[in-house]
């Protein structure tokens, strides 16, 4: 096996992008600039936190989680959908879908995103979406490097509380994925 050098992969359109997110999680992204297909490893903080809530037009989305937990919240048409996954777990996106992903402590997540034709900037805030997730009382939590893991379990657990209200039908809820705590 022969390691191919960053210029090289640049020469083909393969190119890096890594940040740090407003919320403090970490992100690596490979993006192909020939259909802006890309792939994302996501960490998350100490503390967790949500991402921003979003919309995609073109591009499909497979989130596989390497270790930790996460919560997708999806808004279709007018009822919500809350999928809790686990470690080894994955989960599709089509386009089109409202959501937002809850990344617990120490998450590492890793997603996929394909589609014909996608264009370069194919990511759509969706502000409904945050605001329904304050009303239903499941956490927006921002980083903030002052907060400690009293406050982060706290919020947590309102979170959980959320997903138990949905189950108990006290919440208008599409469906709800779970899995089963070992």
């Amino acid at each position: 096996m022969e390691t191919i050098p960053i210029e090289v992969a640049k020469e083909h359109g393969i190119n890096t992008k890594h940040s740090t997110m407003d919320n403090g999680e970490i992100r690596y992204r490979l993006i192909s600039s020939s259909d802006n297909s890309s792939y994302v490893r996501a960490e998350a903080t100490e503390y967790g936190g949500w991402q921003n809530s979003h919309f995609h037009k073109f591009s499909n989305e497979i989130y596989v989680v390497q270790s930790g937990k996460i919560i997708i919240v999806e808004l279709l048409e007018k009822n919500i959908k809350i999928t809790k996954l686990k470690e080894n777990e994955m989960y599709k996106l089509k386009p089109n879908i409202y959501h937002n992903v809850y990344m617990y402590p120490n998450a590492v997540t890793h997603t996929i995103k394909y589609g014909k034709s996608i264009p370069s900037l194919d990511w759509f805030k969706c502000e409904m979406l945050d605001d329904l997730i304050m009303s239903l009382n499941i956490p927006r939590m921002h980083y903030n490097k002052g907060c400690n893991e009293i406050y982060s379990a706290a919020n947590i657990e309102r979170l959980e509380k959320a997903i138990n209200d949905a189950k108990e039908g006290k919440l208008t809820v599409h469906e709800l994925v779970e899995y089963e705590d070992e």
